[in-house]
């Protein structure tokens, strides 16, 4: 069995030597992309595409940002210690943002699920003050809470499985291999009490650390404790289970990005803001709910489609487009784990490819970045930042690629191997950040990093 994609084709000699392997010698682009969707595509448009990953030297923050000095500079106001203390420089002019953003890296209490109380979402909701809060912390609830509702119909898949939800309900479930962090199979549920100190709900007025008293308070995040690794994901993370839909995946993720969104640099400023207007302040990075659902053509000859999972976008400047500055995928879970590190099957990283060639090739559905589409992967609580450098170039060069198969005799025998003029020249260049745990406070505080990188990038674009 092949190595996966990711891991394997990491240069040009690498991809070539792919490339010329026998077993795509009759991958036409016609056969590889024609009338096909995003989702249904692996290795075989990978390789016709010319996709070559390249391996970031910083997995923290996309590369992108690292070389954009103001996005860089930006994302290092963000830390747990700056944003702790009221007397820091920057934060202490933006309050509300700042007592936001450290409601959301102390998180919603200590350890796993088993080792803590479980609250509903209104008892969140009551206890921060906020309905986004108590939905988020709700939300991560609900993903780790339905591993111990069934295991009746789950799944360990192998490095190339099938990510349709369809496709990976077919097949009895092996045995699951043990978890180095087993999980109690009680869990703590408390009897709901009136809380004391509730504050009255107030979406610009953010709650205070005294707002609840001791006995509604859940502890804080206590990374020495907790069973979560940043460098070692369980076997435990492989499982599919029936019961954690991608819909769950994405109800976390659009909860976790609308709060991010509001306060993260450079968007923070909006606290000084009149309450009626933001004229004078750069234009606004949101979230955009709705899938954008695609069917692109290449010189009028090869049609494919894609849909994305919603998305970030400047309201201001595609209302009518809904053109995207970022694109979500998510799925239930997170794939096959080697040894506790997860790997990108082939078909996720061509559905990935596949979504950001279809907003390249749209018009006026990109307003990112120019010629890199930034794609944001969730899988059940944890998140991954894409980057996919997808030139002009590129582009002319693989609509002549396919005018030329296109005018070649039907009855010429096909080639024993591609040959190198059969395939655009430039490769689509893929890099990426590692997988963050969202349930871990330091992992957080990368996620808003580079959502704030993003958002600066954006904002840049969008002002010329």
């Amino acid at each position: 069995m092949s190595s996966p994609y990711f891991d394997s084709i990491s240069s040009e000699a690498a991809w070539r030597r792919e490339f010329s392997s026998k077993k795509y010698s009759d991958t036409t682009f016609s056969k590889a992309l024609g009338n096909t969707s995003a989702s249904e595509w692996g290795r075989g448009q990978l390789v016709r595409l010319h996709v070559v990953i390249r391996t970031a030297t910083d997995e923290k923050l996309l590369p992108l940002i690292v070389k954009d000095k103001p996005a860089k500079t930006i994302t290092k106001a963000i830390s747990e210690a700056a944003i702790e203390t009221s007397d820091d420089t920057f934060w202490s002019r933006y309050p509300e943002s700042r007592k936001a953003l450290r409601t959301l890296l102390k998180g919603r209490g200590q350890g796993g699920v088993s080792e803590r109380e479980l609250w509903s979402e209104q008892e969140y909701m009551r206890h921060y003050g906020s309905c986004e809060y108590g939905r988020l912390w709700a939300a991560l609830d609900r993903l780790e809470d339905a591993c111990h509702i069934s295991q009746q119909c789950t799944e360990v898949p192998g490095p190339h499985y099938q990510d349709d939800d369809e496709q990976r309900e077919k097949n009895p479930a092996p045995t699951t291999p043990p978890s180095p962090h087993p999980r109690s199979s009680k869990r703590a549920r408390r009897s709901v009490r009136p809380f004391a100190g509730v504050v009255p709900f107030d979406q610009n007025t953010p709650i205070t650390d005294s707002s609840s008293s001791p006995q509604s308070a859940p502890p804080n995040d206590v990374l020495s404790s907790s069973p979560h690794s940043a460098a070692y994901v369980p076997a435990t993370e492989a499982v599919c289970s029936s019961e954690r839909t991608e819909d769950l995946t994405v109800d976390f993720i659009v909860t976790a990005l609308r709060i991010i969104l509001l306060h993260v640099p450079p968007q923070q400023q909006l606290d000084s803001a009149p309450r009626d207007r933001n004229d004078g302040f750069p234009p606004t990075v949101d979230l955009d709910v709705q899938k954008l659902q695609l069917r692109v053509t290449i010189s009028n000859l090869i049609q494919f489609g894609s849909i994305d999972d919603g998305g970030l976008w400047i309201r201001s400047l595609s209302k009518k487009t809904r053109a995207r500055v970022a694109v979500l995928e998510a799925k239930r879970f997170i794939g096959h784990v080697d040894d506790g590190c997860p790997v990108l099957s082939d078909p996720w990283l061509a559905q990935i490819v596949g979504e950001a060639l279809a907003v390249r090739l749209a018009p006026d559905t990109w307003m990112g970045p120019r010629e890199t589409i930034i794609v944001i992967a969730a899988a059940r609580y944890f998140v991954r930042f894409f980057q996919l450098r997808v030139t002009d170039s590129y582009l002319e060069d693989l609509s002549k690629c396919v005018a030329t198969e296109a005018a070649k005799p039907k009855t010429e025998p096909p080639p024993a191997a591609l040959e190198a003029d059969e395939t655009p020249r430039e490769s689509i260049q893929v890099s990426c950040t590692r997988w963050f745990d969202f349930r871990e406070s330091t992992e957080r505080v990368h996620v808003v990093r580079n959502l704030s990188g993003i958002v600066k990038l954006a904002q840049d674009e969008a002002q010329g």
